[in-house]
């Protein structure tokens, strides 16, 4: 069905279902290649074939992807049933970063259930699937030269965008560190930098190199807003009230809002990031199916 709904939207667009043509496409890689589905558009197969099809791939290769978003099946990561650490399917997120790895796009989507950031082990020591394919996603292409992908990690949920569901799900967004975007403004600020600064080291720094200091933070915003006559409540605490509310107003995640601002508590985020009745009642009435 997904495949089907793939072909149409993307390729028949706003012409009628043609089933031969749909039956043909599905049989053309009986002769054990994926060639002709790449060449139609759309690849229905086990995503391991594919990636052992040199002919595929390299036509694949060829029509250089700018971006790839996947989200591999989810059964054996989600919270709902019985999590098996050993289900087969809990590997095809690792196929997709080999996919990746060969076809080296410009940005990558990741998205899975929220139980892939939830260990297997109750133990302490074990990293849940979705903090290892982020480390993953980080160094993916780096073994062949590349220069790997600087990655966000944030939670959504469909409710927020219009849709009548709670639907949370975990993503991994990641762009080509070698991009101009990305590439220039981190080269600046390490070529500034007084302190040698290496891939996983923190950026900001405060005098002597150690990481930056809150306090620092407060002093340079007093200095700055004596200078500029802003008023005291202008602080880095007032900024990062704003830039919660602002995210949350504008149909941002409490859990994702929760990590950028790295509250260990939910309801830490909830009382921070308070929102007028007013704007309430407008989610209420955009989202709620009986509004």
């Amino acid at each position: 069905m997904a495949a089907e709904s793939h072909f149409k939207n993307f390729h028949l667009h706003d012409q009628a279902w043609d089933q031969p043509l749909w039956d043909e496409v599905l049989a053309s890689s009986s002769g054990g290649s994926f060639a002709k589905q790449v060449y139609y558009g759309t690849v229905v197969g086990d995503v391991w074939d594919l990636l052992y099809d040199d002919e595929a791939m390299s036509l694949l290769k060829e029509r250089a992807p700018e971006v790839v978003v996947g989200g591999p099946p989810c059964q054996g990561f989600s919270m709902a049933g019985r999590r098996d650490p050993g289900d087969e399917r809990n590997a095809l997120p690792w196929a997709f970063l080999r996919f990746v790895d060969y076809l080296d796009p410009k940005a990558v989507v990741i998205e899975n259930v929220v139980g892939i950031n939830r260990a297997f082990a109750s133990r302490g020591g074990v990293e849940p699937p979705f903090s290892q394919l982020r480390t993953a996603l980080e160094r993916t292409g780096i073994e062949r030269g590349g220069p790997g992908y600087l990655v966000q990690p944030v939670e959504v949920n469909a409710r927020h965008f219009g849709v009548p569901q709670n639907r949370p799900r975990m993503m991994l967004i990641g762009v080509r560190r070698d991009l101009p975007a990305a590439r220039e403004a981190v080269a600046r600020y390490v070529k500034m930098a007084p302190f040698p600064i290496g891939t996983h080291d923190p950026v900001f720094r405060g005098a002597r190199g150690g990481p930056l200091q809150a306090r620092m933070v407060q002093k340079v915003t007093a200095a700055a807003r004596m200078q500029l006559g802003l008023p005291s409540t202008a602080t880095p605490h007032a900024m990062r009230h704003s830039f919660a509310t602002h995210l949350l107003e504008a149909g941002g995640d409490l859990r994702a809002i929760q990590e950028l601002l790295g509250h260990s508590s939910l309801s830490t985020t909830q009382a921070y990031t308070a929102v007028d009745t007013v704007h309430l009642m407008k989610v209420y009435e955009k989202a709620h199916p009986k509004a």
